[in-house]
């Protein structure tokens, strides 16, 4: 009888060592978390629902109630369109549920590699998936969740590129970003954080600057130009139209400062909700530690995570979430201070603490997007401002 091969306790080691992670913990509880989605919010229709919907249809070569203007972001219906047998808009959703998946990852691989801390990785992750515009948006009838996906994946792909120095990867990241324009104008952003790392890096003379840029534009700009070209040729519509129609003429009916900084201030706000304390003491700690490599890449993220501001008042919590990734990473290192901080009392009391922190700060994110659903604050007090002006 031959004999069973019976694993070692070392590789029984390894094994456990490999899988039982905070990596392994992060897509569990993102899981979990999805599922609570699902459960409490749904799966949501939006405005911007039909125009995608247009666009499926279209593909699959069904009647459209007007002209698919919707191929200016085709790839999102593109996407969704093989799915969409199992109901209407569908495909979207299965979408959207890879694209949030592989979001958490890459939340978790960033925030691992500026930090070398799995645990604080997780925590990010956890941050992430539990975000209001997560809980809102991330799972509807929409293509921002992938949209986030390439923008975060052109950060992972640009960290990968000054720790390894695979110049390889310069084509693909940009033409990535190009395809990340065509899920959502804010896919595209990964080229914004690009140029600024290398602008920044001092490790390149100003002929290797520009050389690097110019790589990367050239792959970036080849889907996005074939798109308008088609645009233009079938529709007689590009995005610079659609520039003119949606953001300036509509932007100009609210102007004002008063307007436009409340608007800011309670889409900023509701965006991490009281996570804000927790950033505010990471960046705090960032800034002391004075750590030059991390704070050029915060400085690297800045321009487009405020990129926002381009769609002036219009802009609502789905372009305003860009910020996340470089809010969340800082919440990380915030957290990691409080922990710090707790290490006074016993090991379980901290703990303890901790999670129930965590649980209040998930609680409350849900509280406040079950009622944000039914009466949107942030729009009650524009609208509320602007009788008064």
């Amino acid at each position: 009888m031959p004999r069973l091969a019976c694993p070692s306790p070392r590789k029984m080691t390894n094994w456990l060592r490999k899988y039982n992670n905070y990596f392994s913990y992060a897509v569990i509880f993102s899981l979990l978390n999805m599922a609570g989605i699902f459960s409490v919010f749904g799966a949501r229709v939006y405005g911007d629902t039909e125009r995608y919907l247009n666009v499926i249809h279209w593909i699959w070569g069904w009647q459209v109630s007007e002209r698919p203007i919707g191929f200016l972001r085709p790839l999102g219906p593109i996407l969704a369109s093989p799915f969409e047998f199992l109901g209407v808009g569908a495909g979207l959703i299965v979408e959207n549920i890879v694209f949030y998946f592989a979001c958490a990852v890459l939340i978790f691989k960033i925030i691992e590699i500026l930090s070398d801390n799995q645990r604080q990785a997780f925590i990010g992750t956890a941050f992430f998936v539990t975000a209001t515009p997560v809980l809102e948006f991330g799972l509807s009838y929409l293509t921002d969740m992938g949209a986030l996906f390439f923008y975060l994946f052109s950060i992972f792909l640009t960290f990968k590129f000054f720790t390894g120095n695979n110049y390889k990867l310069i084509p693909i990241n940009g033409f990535l970003s190009g395809l990340g324009f065509l899920q959502k104008e804010n896919g595209a952003l990964g080229a914004v954080f690009w140029c600024m790392m290398i602008l920044l890096a001092r490790k390149f003379s100003l002929k290797d600057k520009f050389l690097n840029i110019f790589r990367f534009g050239i792959f970036f700009i080849i889907p996005i130009f074939i798109v308008q070209l088609l645009c233009y040729y079938y529709l007689n519509y590009t995005h610079i139209d659609w520039f003119r129609d949606e953001v300036i003429i509509r932007s100009d009916k609210e102007t004002t400062l008063l307007m436009i900084t409340a608007r800011y201030t309670g889409q900023l706000f509701r965006m991490l909700g009281i996570l804000w304390p927790i950033v505010l003491i990471g960046l705090w700690a960032e800034i002391r530690k004075r750590n030059l490599n991390r704070l050029l890449i915060y400085a690297a993220l800045l321009p487009s995570s405020f990129s926002f501001l381009i769609w002036t008042t219009l802009a609502g919590v789905r372009a305003v979430f860009i910020f996340a990734p470089l809010g969340i990473t800082l919440a990380t290192f915030g957290w990691v201070v409080i922990e710090q901080y707790l290490q006074r009392i016993h090991k379980y009391a901290k703990n303890t603490a901790l999670i129930a922190m965590f649980t209040v700060i998930t609680a409350i994110n849900y509280l406040f997007v079950f009622v944000n659903l039914e009466i949107s604050f942030t729009d009650k007090v524009v609208e509320f401002l602007r009788t008064l002006y």
